[in-house]
C-alpha cells in the first residue's frame, strides 16, 4: 500500500493529490444512542477490527461507505493505517454506512477518514480508528484493546496524523513549514528578513496557529506517533511526510533566540499559554515525538516516571488516560504493574497504579509527584501519598527539577508495605527535624514580584537564624538553586547570585512595583558588588523562579537545616528520609500515630546520603511512619 505525499507515492512515482474534501455531506446532531450492534471479536489476543474505506463512486459529496472486518493483528496482506487524531468535542456528528447501517461518528473523525477516503478506480483502504474499531460501550473490551494499542500502531504500514481540515492558514502553514525543512542551512535569514513583507508574516502567523492546534496538547499522540514505523501528516487534502515537521522543528529550535529577537510576541497573537516564540517551539521539542517503532519503548518503571513528567501537561477527557496512555511506551515486564480498567474508580486506579510501582521497585520516589494546595481538590479519598496524575501541576518533584543527581537513601532499597485496603502506606525512614520557620511562598505561576519577595523572606528567614556570615549565604544559594549553583554559574556563584537579586530588586524599587529596603540582599560574602552579564543574571532570575514557583524555604527547630519544599508545609511538620527514595519529604502528624504526605524537599546537606551516614553511625535511628 502506497501513500500519497504532495504528487508521489512511496516509490516517488507520480500521482494526482486527493481531492478536496466535500462541504455538502449533512451534518446531524448528536443521537441519544447507536443503533448500531457489534459483533463479538474472538478470545484470541490478537482480535481486532478494521474499517474498511470503500472509494466514492462518482461524487466527493457521497456518504462515506465503510465496513468493519474481524481479523488478527499480524495475518497476511492485511496492511492497515492507524489513524491518529483529536476526537474534539463538536456537538455534531456525521453520517457513514458501516456494514449497510447508518452509523454516526465525530466530525474530526470524519473529517480523517474522508482525507484518506480512497478515489473511483482505487482499492478500499483498511484503517484501525478507535472510535469506531473498539465498542466504547463494552468496557470489558475497550479494556483488551487499549492493551493491543502497542501492537496496533506499531504494526501499522504508517500512521496517519490528521489534524483537521484544510484551511487557509493550514495550507500556508505547511508551506512554511516545508520551506524551513528545506532550508536548514539558510533558516536564520529566512528569520531575520521576512518580518515587513506581509505575505511571509502571515506564513509565521499561520505557522503558530498550526503548531498551537488542539492535536498537540493530546496525550494519546504521544504512543501513537512514537510506536509508528512512520508516520503522515494531513490537513484535508494536504500531505506532508512527518520528516518535513521534523525538520522544521528543529531548524526553528536551533534559532530560537533569532525568532525572539525579529519576531515580537506584540506582533503574532498567540493562542494558549505560551506566549513566547521559544514556549511553542520548546512544546513540541520537549516531548521528542518520533516514529521509532518498537525503538522508542522504555525498559524501567524510571522511564515510565519520567514519560509522565514529560508529558504532563497533555491532555486527555478520560483521567485514567494519564496512566493508561502511556503503557504502549513501557516494557511488557513494566505493563504487567497496570491492569487496564475503565470500570474502577479514579482513586482506585492511582493508588493501584502507585502501590505496584512502588512493591515492584522497592521505591518511593514516585510519591514526590503529589502535589498538595488548597486550591483545588483531589479527587475523594485519594490518599495524600497518591499523586492526582489528573490535576495539570505546574511543577515537577525536585529530582527531576535540578541539574544534579540526588542520592539522599544512598541506593538503599524501600521498607515499606501498603495497608488499609491498600489506602495506607507504611515506610521506615530517618526522621531528621521538625520545621520551625517557614518563609513566604513563591507565586504558582511565578512572575518578577513574586519571585522576589518570596527570595527576600527567605534570605531574611536564614540570615535571622543562622546568622549574616559566608556560610550562611552559600547554604541559602544551594537551597534556592536545588544544589546546581556552582555547576552551572561556576565558583563564584554565590556573589553573582547575589548581585543579580540586588540587581532586580533595584529595578523594581525604580518603578516603584515592589518597594523592599536596599540593604535586603547585603550580606558579607558580596560586599563588594560584582559585575554579572546580562545572558547570566537572566538564567540566574530563570533558575530561581524554576525552583522556587510554588515553594517555600524552611529552617528546621533543633538542628537548624536550612531547606526548600512545598509551598504547603507548615509549622511542625516532620522532615525525615525515606528508604528508597532520593530526596527527603515533609509529613503532616495527624495526632494518632499517623501523617499527611505533604512534599518533597531539598535540605542543605542531606541530598548526598548524610542521614545514611548518620543511621550507620547509629546518631540517628530508623523509625516507621505510616502516611493515609
Amino acid at each position: 500500500m502506497s501513500f500519497k505525499i504532495y504528487g508521489q507515492d512511496a516509490a516517488g512515482d507520480s500521482s494526482p493529490r486527493p481531492s478536496a474534501l466535500p462541504t455538502t455531506t449533512q451534518k446531524t446532531t448528536r443521537p441519544t444512542s447507536h443503533s448500531f450492534q457489534y459483533q463479538e471479536l474472538e478470545s484470541l489476543p490478537s482480535a481486532v477490527r478494521m474499517l474498511r474505506v470503500h472509494p466514492f463512486i462518482s461524487s466527493p459529496d457521497e456518504p462515506l461507505k465503510a465496513d468493519l472486518v474481524h481479523t488478527r493483528l499480524g495475518a497476511e496482506n492485511h496492511n492497515f493505517i492507524a489513524l491518529s487524531y483529536c476526537w474534539g468535542n463538536s456537538p455534531t456528528e456525521r453520517p457513514i454506512s458501516l456494514n449497510g447501517e447508518t452509523f454516526f461518528i465525530t466530525e474530526s473523525l470524519w473529517s480523517a477518514l474522508m482525507s484518506l477516503r480512497p478515489r473511483p478506480g482505487e482499492e478500499p483502504i483498511m484503517t484501525w480508528a478507535d472510535a469506531v474499531c473498539i465498542n466504547q460501550q463494552n468496557l470489558p473490551e475497550r479494556n483488551r484493546q487499549v492493551q493491543r494499542m502497542t501492537e496496533i500502531y506499531g504494526q501499522a504500514e504508517y500512521v496517519a496524523v490528521h489534524l483537521g481540515p484544510e484551511t487557509d492558514s493550514t495550507a500556508l502553514a505547511l508551506t512554511q513549514l516545508q520551506a524551513l525543512a528545506d532550508s536548514q542551512d539558510s533558516i536564520a535569514s529566512m528569520i531575520a528578513n521576512t518580518t515587513k513583507q506581509d505575505d511571509l508574516h502571515h506564513r509565521w502567523q499561520a505557522l503558530i496557529d498550526f503548531l498551537a492546534l488542539d492535536y498537540w496538547h493530546r496525550l494519546w499522540i504521544v504512543q501513537e506517533i512514537m510506536l509508528a514505523r512512520s508516520a503522515v501528516i494531513y490537513c484535508g487534502s494536504q500531505v506532508i511526510p512527518w520528516a518535513t515537521y521534523r525538520d522544521a522543528i528543529a531548524g526553528l529550535t536551533r534559532h530560537s533566540e533569532l525568532l525572539l529577537k525579529f519576531h515580537s510576541i506584540d506582533e503574532y497573537p498567540v493562542p494558549r499559554m505560551n506566549r513566547t516564540w521559544y514556549g511553542i517551539i520548546a512544546a513540541h521539542m520537549e516531548s521528542q515525538l518520533d516514529p521509532k517503532g518498537s525503538n522508542n519503548r522504555s525498559s524501567s518503571t524510571t522511564d515510565f516516571l519520567s514519560l509522565m513528567e514529560s508529558h504532563r501537561y497533555r491532555k486527555c477527557v478520560e483521567p485514567k488516560d494519564k496512566i493508561y496512555g502511556m503503557l504502549g511506551l513501557v516494557s511488557a515486564e513494566q505493563r504487567q504493574l497496570v491492569t487496564v480498567d475503565y470500570a474502577a474508580s479514579l482513586t482506585e486506579v492511582f493508588t493501584s497504579f502507585v502501590g505496584s510501582v512502588i512493591q515492584n521497585t522497592q521505591r518511593l520516589d514516585i510519591i514526590c509527584f503529589t502535589r498538595h494546595s488548597p486550591v483545588y481538590e483531589r479527587p475523594d479519598r485519594l490518599p495524600t501519598w497518591v499523586p492526582d496524575w489528573a490535576y495539570q501541576r505546574e511543577t515537577l518533584p525536585i529530582r527531576a527539577s535540578a541539574a544534579v543527581r540526588f542520592d539522599a537513601s544512598r541506593g538503599r532499597r524501600a521498607e515499606s508495605g501498603i495497608t488499609g485496603a491498600g489506602f495506607k502506606l507504611s515506610f521506615r525512614g530517618v526522621r531528621m527535624d521538625t520545621i520551625g520557620l517557614c518563609s513566604v511562598t513563591c507565586s504558582l505561576p511565578w512572575n518578577g514580584g513574586g519571585l522576589l519577595l518570596a527570595l527576600a523572606s527567605a534570605w531574611m528567614m536564614a540570615r535571622g537564624a543562622l546568622g549574616n556570615e559566608t556560610d550562611t549565604a552559600e547554604r541559602f544559594c544551594e537551597a534556592v538553586f536545588f544544589g546546581s549553583g556552582r555547576k552551572q554559574f561556576g565558583a563564584e556563584h554565590v556573589g553573582r547570585m547575589f548581585q543579580t537579586f540586588r540587581d532586580y530588586q533595584q529595578m523594581m524599587m525604580d518603578s516603584s512595583f515592589l518597594p523592599l529596603d536596599s540593604g535586603v540582599f547585603s550580606t558579607t560574602v558580596t560586599a563588594v558588588d560584582q559585575s554579572v552579564d546580562k545572558a547570566t543574571s537572566r538564567a540566574i532570575w530563570s533558575l530561581a523562579g524554576n525552583c522556587l514557583a510554588g515553594r517555600r524555604a524552611f529552617v528546621t527547630r533543633q538542628q537548624a537545616l536550612l531547606g526548600v519544599g512545598s509551598g504547603y508545609l507548615g509549622n511542625n511538620d516532620v522532615v525525615c528520609v525515606p528508604l528508597g527514595c532520593d530526596t527527603p519529604v515533609v509529613l503532616r502528624a495527624l495526632g494518632n500515630g499517623e501523617y499527611r504526605f505533604v512534599g518533597d524537599a531539598y535540605v542543605c546537606g542531606y541530598m548526598g546520603g548524610r542521614a545514611m551516614s548518620e543511621l550507620d553511625e547509629r546518631q540517628k535511628e530508623l523509625e516507621e511512619f505510616v502516611v493515609v
